[in-house]
């Protein structure tokens, strides 16, 4: 079965609504005495995401047929773009910006795949039906 995309039609996370957090990948060794020593629990480290979009009352209904349907309640993993480092150009070593042959800058686009952590709180915030949506996602090790 084939990974869902994020909704096209439903904005991604606003950038100051954006925390990330890496999973503690250590596990600690305690001795008698002095400082804790650690070791490497795992390799492949998923990191913690914390967002919040910003939805009008059509973009939250397909939010939510996306999270309950296409997803089984959040359960499925998804792609979804990332709205950190797209867009950002791509440069040398040197710092120097890479551009097309039309003289454009060349500019990242990635993506990442995710699953829900815990399930999405929403807030409607204006008359308008503006509604606040907050989640945790888990960015898996690809």
């Amino acid at each position: 079965m084939p990974l869902a995309n994020w909704p096209s039609d439903v904005p991604g996370p606003t950038l100051s609504g954006i925390s990330m957090s890496p999973q503690n990948a250590r596990k600690e060794r305690t001795g008698d005495t002095g400082p804790p020593r650690f070791r490497r629990k795992f390799s492949a480290v998923s990191e913690g995401l914390s967002m919040q979009c910003i939805m009008n009352l059509t973009q939250f209904h397909t939010f939510k047929y996306f999270y309950t349907e296409t997803l089984q309640q959040g359960s499925l993993p998804f792609i979804m773009p990332d709205r950190v480092q797209t867009g950002a150009p791509v440069a040398t070593e040197g710092g120097a910006i890479l551009l097309t042959e039309d003289d454009f800058p060349i500019a990242v686009v990635r993506n990442r795949l995710c699953v829900f952590g815990e399930p999405y709180s929403a807030n409607r915030f204006s008359l308008a039906c503006d509604f606040t949506v907050s989640f945790t996602l888990w960015d898996l090790p690809t």
